[in-house]
């Protein structure tokens, strides 16, 4: 009866579980090149009816994402591209500061196109867990890249190219 309770207290008090949960997206096509480049602009919180947010939420200034809490957050990044032709490589980057200056980048990811109809799709997903121990220092942003003029996809209304944060527990 005892653990039940603790149990019980826990989720009552919010001591389990998710505590932050956020879903960022971009809103606006990007022309990418062949050397990273970080999003900076043109990117909004997912406000479809059915969208949920865990916590405050991430907040971000020309691109760069402030944690609401510390701990330990899933920090996914999907960049959907497209193009009318063959690209050798497109990448999506997750990068992070730990002294609110200097990035790192802690993954990439790689994939190509191969033109089969008149425009190709194809999505690259990169994903890190980060160690946010301070709040005011530990940030991340999101760049891409292409051999070719590629496009990053997006939209207002869903999501095509977007980020989405889980903070998993304590740091």
């Amino acid at each position: 009866m005892a653990i039940t309770k603790l149990i019980a207290d826990s989720i009552t008090s919010g001591a389990v579980g998710v505590t932050q949960a956020d879903l960022w997206r971009l809103t606006s096509t990007l022309s990418s090149s062949t050397t990273n480049t970080v999003i900076a602009s043109n990117l909004e919180r997912a406000d479809d009816a059915s969208s949920g947010l865990v916590g405050s939420g991430m907040s971000q200034s020309s691109g760069i994402f402030t944690f609401p809490q510390t701990g330990i957050y899933e920090v996914t990044f999907t960049a959907q591209f497209y193009y009318a032709g063959d690209s050798r490589y497109i990448n999506a980057t997750i990068e992070v500061t730990t002294d609110n200056s200097n990035y790192d980048r802690v993954t990439q990811n790689l994939a190509h196109i191969e033109q089969s109809y008149s425009i190709a799709h194809q999505n690259v997903t990169a994903s890190a867990l980060i160690d946010v121990t301070d709040t005011s220092n530990v940030k991340v942003r999101f760049a891409y890249a292409s051999d070719s003029s590629t496009n990053l996809n997006s939209d207002t209304d869903y999501n095509l190219t977007y980020m989405k944060f889980i903070r998993l527990g304590d740091t």
